[in-house]
């Protein structure tokens, strides 16, 4: 298996916050950290996934990430799952961001970027050895 990211369409070459287009509301333009900084563009009602997933000396790892427009806002889900010399460990969590505040993050000087604000909306844990323990 290829440890190199699978985008389901190119990152797009100008940096701007959203784009008018024929009829369909506006696309959303944005940066994601994915083993390095790539540029989204999403259309409304579109949705790239990015899965990965892969052996290490203490197991596997995987981790997946889907970024939705809908409703003036991008929705960012995501999951990860792996298992270690601790046992099993799976994270899943939703967060949002509006239209006007994809360039309101953090600005990485190194690479150029403006990362968006994310507004938390659910994360949740599971810890399967704790639960096998009965924590």
């Amino acid at each position: 298996m290829s440890n190199l990211p699978r985008l389901l369409s190119p990152p797009t070459p100008t940096p701007t916050q959203g784009e008018r287009t024929a009829g369909n509301g506006m696309n959303a333009r944005f940066w994601i950290f994915c083993r390095g900084p790539v540029h989204l563009t999403l259309r409304p009602g579109q949705t790239l996934t990015y899965h990965r997933a892969w052996l290490h000396d203490e197991g596997w790892s995987s981790t997946q990430d889907s970024w939705t427009l809908e409703a003036g806002q991008v929705v960012h889900e995501w999951a990860t799952d792996g298992c270690d010399c601790d046992g099993r460990m799976s994270t899943r969590g939703r967060c949002t961001c509006a239209i006007e505040d994809l360039r309101a993050g953090c600005h990485d000087e190194d690479d150029g970027a403006t990362y968006p604000r994310w507004d938390q909306y659910d994360y949740s844990q599971r810890d399967y050895s704790a639960g096998a323990a009965g924590y």
